[in-house]
């Protein structure tokens, strides 16, 4: 996921990936440190898993947070009648939440490839949460798209209400001070 999306996988996975090669072959050549080999093998994929899994948590939420910063923060609340926002922070906290767990089991790491297990399932359901917010946002972008508009059309509309309330306030005063000094010639005559 991390490479169709993100691009290329980065170094510390590669390392990783060999070193987990270098331990298949070293439990071919060695056969008496087999299962010891195996057991490193296990180790140094589950860490290049757990290594993607981190970017890519963190490759989504960089991604959703761009996507949103395109739109004004009002017109979120115009999709779906605020539904899209609601539903989609509901998400986010859920992605959040489930990152946070899975940054906490990591001191669970080490040589038990069970407690590696637990630990890298919590990261990949957090991953897997991650793309289902990715895809819920992507699924409502034309939605985005209506609703910044309608927020940038009433914002310009009321724009243009107050423009065109000022040109007739302008008017209608200037007119006023072009009859005031009738009225104040009237007035001073009345009173004198």
């Amino acid at each position: 996921m991390f490479e169709t999306e993100g691009g290329t996988l980065p170094v510390q996975i590669f390392n990783e990936i060999r070193n987990a090669f270098d331990h298949f072959v070293r439990s071919i050549v060695n056969e008496s440190d087999q299962q010891k080999n195996i057991g490193k093998i296990e180790g140094h994929i589950q860490r290049a898993l757990l290594d993607v899994c981190k970017l890519t948590c963190l490759f989504y939420q960089e991604k959703v947070k761009d996507i949103h910063k395109r739109y004004p923060h009002k017109s979120l609340v115009l999709v779906s009648n605020g539904n899209y926002i609601k539903e989609f922070t509901n998400r986010e906290v859920l992605c959040e939440t489930q990152l946070i767990d899975a940054k906490y089991s990591d001191f669970l790491l080490g040589e038990n490839a069970k407690e590696n297990k637990d630990v890298l399932t919590k990261y990949v359901q957090s991953l897997i949460s991650y793309k289902d917010l990715k895809n819920h946002q992507k699924q409502n972008l034309g939605n985005l798209l209506v609703a910044a508009g309608r927020y940038y059309l009433l914002s310009g509309f009321s724009f243009i209400i107050v423009f065109l309330i000022g040109v007739f306030a302008t008017i209608i005063g200037a007119k006023l001070l072009s009859i005031i000094p009738n009225i104040s010639d009237i007035l001073t005559t009345i009173f004198t």
